[in-house]
């Protein structure tokens, strides 16, 4: 009856009404089985939370000291508190401060625009924010932070997991210590950071710099713009983070093994430049990625060697692959150190080998096999072509079946062998069977020593054969200096030219030079002939100038050079002067001047007469002080001019060809000799000088003595005496302008003594 009364009393109260098996608080016709109108209020207040100014229009509190305040808000728990407009706190210590906010769990806060706020001590003040777990915080307009202590601060960011951070516009961070500061960056993983604008960083401590950069796998970063970036401690490349460049780095594959010891497996740049690394380890036990037949592209870098193309075995084997090496095509292999094998079924297999082609081998060190079927066999040696063979050492072979089979031989052509070391064969069919021969064209005769210099064996070839059997030589010359032309092969003079008649105007020419049926100059065994079509013709010997030379060796009773037998007649430069130097000389060619002089002679001139040069002129000498030693001042004079006795003479007929008619003026020799000795000299006239075939010069005439004056001394000597008379002009003038001082002052004085 008790219990009856009180529930009664508190319908009363709270203006419950019940009717029809509903009941109602704050209306008295009930809806339904529970209507409350307006706000409610359940549980215990000690802090005034349910004061009248503290109830919320239409809103619940329930719990210890909960407040709704706002408008239509809820309040559930212990001391959570609801303020916003259709807020909702729910929990412990939780508080929806936001319109339409909702703060769920315990010290939860949810501050923005309808922001959601779950789990403990989270954070919701961005508007249309979400913050659940443990300590996360979403501060950011849209933004989302689920986990423990993560933070999305930016605009429609979103960040889970642990102590996550997605602080840039439109970013996304997911994991453990994670960063996405870009604009619509994402980091995801461990420790990862999403730095650049719309970067991605994933897995463990990852980092992408630059923008639209892309790093993932274990500590590697991307730096470059749109950089891709995967593997383990990539090697950083400084590059543009904001902009595309040509060397900006596109992919990148991290191989190293420490943050001291970064190295990439694969750079792809962004002008298609490619790379890709390794380490190199020298005797590897590791085996290739690929083994067997197969088609693959495979980079080995515990060798450094590249392969691409198809085997059909065990050619690309690592066995089969030698250190720094390449392979491309179809079953090539490169066994070889630092070998190289491209084409199919080429074989490189010795240290720095080339093997290029189809089914060509290089089997020697340094050697180059190009071309089909040829051999490089010998050290350094090259082998082109067409199954051509190299075998000596440093040896050539070019061409189709040719050989080079000594060392430093090269045979090209077709058939062509190299026997001899350094010798050189090239034509068809040629040999070079001696020592540093050349031989040329086609089946020449070869043969000799191939391993020593012997004089009679031949230097050098040009055959003329027609087959192996038939082999003939057009030119040999020998190793003594002798030649032989016109396909002879016995004993070679020095110069053999062998003609089979005597010349004609026709002919039967050993030589020729010229048209046949033109001008031509032409030569047999004994003799020289110009012809013009059929015709005897004129021969000239440098007709634009030059030296001649004949009689060497010897000298004719009636003159050096006999032309013209009938008419005694010589033209010598069609009467044109060339400005070629004309030399009269014992041994020496001139060394003065510029090396245009018309004529010199090395030894004394004797002119018959007058020498002529239109317009005058002088003698020159060379007088550079840098061509002189000795140098002494030259004293003579005023003293030695005055002694000269200049006379007036005819010559007389004591030597041929000395004019006896006409006056000259001069001086005596004797005199001279007594005044400046120097000037005199004592020649031999008519003296003959013969040289032997040796041309050890002979006199065979002595001749008889002569004085002979040289005037050049003179010049100097008058020059002195102008300075001398010179010298006493001045002294004199000097007396004379003292002499008239001396008088005016003695005509003032006189003058002075009258007045």
């Amino acid at each position: 009856m008790k219990h009856i009364i009180l529930w009664s009393t508190a319908m009363l109260i709270f203006g419950v009404a019940i009717g029809q098996n509903n009941v109602g608080i704050g209306t008295s016709t009930p809806r339904s089985t529970l209507e409350v109108t307006g706000s409610f209020r359940a549980g215990l207040d000690t802090i005034d939370f349910w004061s009248p100014d503290s109830i919320g229009i239409n809103s619940a509190a329930l719990g210890l000291n909960t407040l709704a305040k706002g408008e239509s808000s809820f309040a559930w728990g212990n001391r959570s508190k609801a303020t916003g407009v259709l807020s909702t706190a729910w929990g412990r210590l939780t508080v929806a401060s936001g319109h339409g906010a909702t703060a769920l769990g315990e010290s939860t806060e949810a501050s923005g625009i309808y922001s959601v706020a779950m789990g403990f001590r989270t954070l919701a003040d961005g508007a249309y924010s979400l913050a659940a777990g443990r300590g996360s915080i979403a501060s950011g307009v849209w933004s989302t932070a689920l986990g423990d202590s993560t933070t999305a601060s930016g605009w429609s960011t979103f960040a889970s997991g642990f102590q996550s951070i997605a602080s840039g516009n439109f970013s996304t961070a997911m994991g453990r210590t994670t960063t996405a500061s870009g604009y619509g960056s994402s980091a995801l993983g461990v420790a990862s950071k999403a730095l650049g604008h719309s970067s991605t960083a994933m897995s463990f401590h990852t980092k992408a710099v630059g923008s639209s950069a892309t790093s993932f796998g274990l500590i590697t970063q991307a730096n470059g713009y749109a950089s891709l970036v995967m593997g383990l401690y990539n090697d950083t490349i400084v590059a543009p983070q904001y902009v595309p460049g040509p060397l900006n780095p596109l992919f990148i594959i991290g191989n190293g093994t420490s943050e001291i010891a970064r190295s990439n497996a694969m750079v792809v740049r962004q002008d298609g430049a490619a790379y890709w690394g390794g380490q190199y380890e020298a005797n590897t036990q590791i085996l290739p990625p690929a083994s067997g037949a197969g088609t693959r592209m495979m980079w080995f870098p515990e060798k450094a060697a590249f392969r691409a193309g198809h085997v059909n075995g065990s050619e690309w084997d690592k066995d089969s692959i030698g250190d720094s090496s390449i392979g491309l095509g179809w079953n090539v292999v490169a066994s070889g150190t630092n070998s190289t094998a491209l084409g199919e079924g080429t074989r490189a297999t010795e240290l720095v080998a080339t093997a290029m082609g189809w089914h060509t081998t290089a089997s020697g060190w340094f050697s180059t096999a190009m071309g089909r079927q040829t051999t490089a066999s010998g050290f350094y040696s090259t082998a082109m072509g067409n199954e051509t063979i190299a075998s000596g050492w440093y040896s050539t072979a070019m061409g189709s079946l040719t050989e080079a089979e000594a060392s430093y031989s090269t045979a090209m052509g077709s058939g062509s062998r190299a026997i001899g070391r350094v010798s050189t064969s090239i034509g068809i069919g040629t040999k070079a069977g001696a020592f540093a021969v050349v031989a040329l064209g086609r089946y020449n005769i070869g043969g000799g020593n191939f391993n020593t210099w012997v004089p009679a064996d031949p230097i050098f070839e040009i055959g003329i054969g027609a087959t192996d059997g038939t082999r003939e030589n057009a030119v040999t010359v020998l190793k003594s200096g002798n030649v032989s032309i016109n396909g002879q092969n016995g004993s070679i003079d020095a110069l053999s030219i062998y003609s089979v008649a005597d010349l004609t105007t026709t002919s039967n020419a050993a030589i020729m030079v010229g048209s046949k049926t033109g001008k031509n100059l032409a030569m047999d065994n004994n003799e020289i002939m110009s012809r013009d079509d059929g015709i005897a013709s004129e021969l000239y010997l440098n007709l634009s100038g030059g030296a001649v030379s004949t009689g060497i060796g010897g000298v004719a009773t009636s003159g050096d050079f006999i032309a013209g037998v009938n008419s005694g007649v010589i033209n010598a430069g069609g009467g044109m002067l060339s400005s070629t130097i004309n030399v009269i000389s014992d041994s020496a060619l001139p060394s003065i001047v510029n090396g245009d002089e018309d004529l010199y002679i090395q030894d004394d001139l004797e002119l018959g007469s007058v020498g002529y040069r239109p317009g005058g002129g002088s003698w020159v000498t060379t007088s550079d002080a840098r061509l002189k030693k000795e140098v002494v001042p030259y004293d003579d004079g005023l003293k030695e001019v005055l002694q000269i006795k200049p006379i007036k003479f005819k010559y007389n007929n004591r030597l041929a060809n000395m004019d006896t008619g006409i006056e000259y003026v001069g001086i005596l020799a004797q005199d001279m000799l007594e005044i400046a000795p120097y000037m005199v000299e004592t020649k031999a006239f008519g003296q003959v000088v013969e040289e032997d075939e040796q041309g050890i010069e002979h006199i065979t005439n002595p001749g008889e003595e002569f004085y002979t004056y040289d005037s050049s001394a003179l010049v100097y000597m008058l020059v002195n005496a102008v300075k001398e008379q010179q010298q006493s002009i001045s002294d004199q003038q000097k007396e004379i302008i003292e002499l008239k001082e001396r008088i005016k002052a003695l005509e003032k004085y006189e003058l002075t003594s009258r007045n």
